[in-house]
């Protein structure tokens, strides 16, 4: 084994010990009620998202406190780990599944706003323990115990890898539901036809996020990594790339790209390079392929409510948005192609892939659906919400 192999499976022991959970969560989110304040709503509603995350946080490090004596809670459930809550609340939105605003007032000159959030547990478990959380006393019966309980380390980096892909919903979490407005469009004696149009946004912050978690693992992983920066043609909405441009290389012919930056001139791209002579590197990649080719579809699900919150209508809806395009397979955020190398893309927007061509679409994602209902039924509703 060489002394780079040996560094390599080194860092990969110490990640995969940093991670393993002390304990197993059945639930995918929690939901916590949360207060903000600010001089405005914007600024209110993101204090209450941190607020939640805090609160959230509290509910976790419970279980890790008595391994690690930094970590103090008061009545509240607030953490006072500094380094550790800035960690976390830097990416505070990629943790939070959805929110929903129940009320806003007015307190001297301020506004107050009280959410429930469902934060996503297993992501934030996650970045604790990737956060050092837990590991700082030093015993070496369990030290001992964990490296032995992991010596296959070509499986638990691709389950490492594959444990934060699936924990950030990638690609589906690099989007939110913005703005939902309605409209009637007809009616008849009985029914009313409803028009739902749904405006689907870059969840950039949940992007971010998830690579820097990735970022983790990649730069232990890769055999090599470069930055490159590239002009782009627009064509309508969408800006082109010929894959041509794009650096490859001979001996790893597996890539991973994730997008840095965009601006309607040029793009950039953080690339990452495997070996298939490496099985380390290979699985990883691996896991990547296996991903992409896992996504099929997106269910959207719009429900209707009374003011008591029971729920009056739900219908699944068609994955189609405005102008055409089909919100269905990997394209969303992450995909694959074999020209020129097995390349796997990733970035918070549309992907398209065409002879010699990686596509991205610049469009704003506009759902729009028409649901015929009836019209005693409709007069009750109170609140519509549609869930991706």
């Amino acid at each position: 084994m060489t002394k780079n192999n040996s560094y390599k499976y080194l860092l990969l022991i110490i990640a995969i010990l940093i991670t393993l959970p002390v304990f197993a969560s059945t639930d995918d989110t929690v939901e916590i009620v949360a207060i903000g304040y600010g001089n405005t709503l914007e600024e209110a509603t993101d204090n209450a998202i941190k607020h939640s995350l805090e609160l959230a946080t509290g509910i976790l490090v419970r279980s890790y406190s008595s391994l690690d004596s930094s970590l103090t809670i008061d009545a509240s459930g607030l953490v006072y780990t500094e380094e550790f809550k800035e960690n976390i609340l830097t990416f505070s939105r990629a943790y939070i599944k959805d929110y929903e605003i129940t009320s806003i007032s007015e307190l001297s000159g301020m506004v107050e706003i009280t959410i429930i959030a469902n934060v996503r547990l297993r992501a934030l478990e996650a970045t604790m323990l990737r956060n050092r959380i837990g590991v700082k006393d030093f015993q070496g019966d369990k030290l001992l115990a964990l490296f032995e309980a992991n010596t296959q380390t070509v499986e638990n980096a691709a389950k490492l890898t594959e444990s934060i892909l699936n924990d950030f919903d990638t690609p589906k979490g690099f989007w939110r539901i913005g703005e939902i407005t309605t409209a009637i469009v007809s009616t008849d004696d009985e029914n009313a036809v409803l028009e739902v149009t749904v405006d689907l946004e870059p969840d950039v912050e949940s992007f971010k996020g998830l690579i820097n978690e990735l970022s983790e693992i990649l730069d232990m992983v890769a055999s090599k990594q470069i930055t490159q920066a590239m002009k782009l043609e627009q064509a309508d909405s969408w800006l082109r790339v010929e894959l041509s441009s794009l650096i490859n290389d001979q001996d790893c012919r597996y890539v991973v790209r994730v997008l840095e930056e965009r601006n309607d001139r040029k793009i950039s791209l953080k690339t990452y390079f495997f070996s298939a002579k490496d099985d380390i590197e290979y699985s990883v990649w691996e896991q990547f392929k296996r991903h992409v080719d896992s996504i099929r579809s997106y269910e959207f699900l719009l429900t209707l409510k009374d003011e008591m919150g029971s729920i009056l209508f739900s219908s699944d809806l068609k994955n189609l948005a405005q102008g055409g395009l089909l919100l269905n397979a990997p394209g969303l955020g992450m995909i694959y192609t074999g020209q020129k190398s097995n390349q796997v893309i990733i970035a918070p927007a549309p992907l398209y892939i065409e002879p010699g061509v990686l596509k991205i679409n610049v469009q704003p994602q506009r759902l729009v659906w028409r649901i015929t209902l009836n019209k005693e039924l409709l007069k009750k509703a109170k609140k519509i919400s549609v869930d991706f």
